[in-house]
């Protein structure tokens, strides 16, 4: 059986195995499926939290605030809000 796997995905792998005290994600759910996106979200705020590392998440996608301990929006790179 062979395996076919995605740059995004080698690198969401190899950061979790890695241990990386902070992981930078760029539309980490851009490709995939609204399901699949979440279950990454979900993934990386399981793995990390208890290890007491750091994501930081860039996306369109509201819905990932729901998983996050703060929230900044941007506008013409500068932050316009925060919650």
């Amino acid at each position: 059986m062979k395996f076919t796997y995605t740059p995004a995905q080698v690198s969401r792998s190899r950061a979790l195995a890695n241990q990386a005290p902070l992981i930078i994600a760029d539309e980490p759910t851009g490709s995939l499926s609204t399901e699949q996106g979440m279950d990454i979200v979900r993934l990386l705020r399981d793995v990390t939290r208890p290890r007491n590392r750091s994501v930081v998440i860039a996306s369109h996608d509201q819905r990932i605030a729901e998983y996050a301990d703060r929230v900044y929006h941007l506008q013409d790179g500068k932050v316009v809000a925060r919650e």
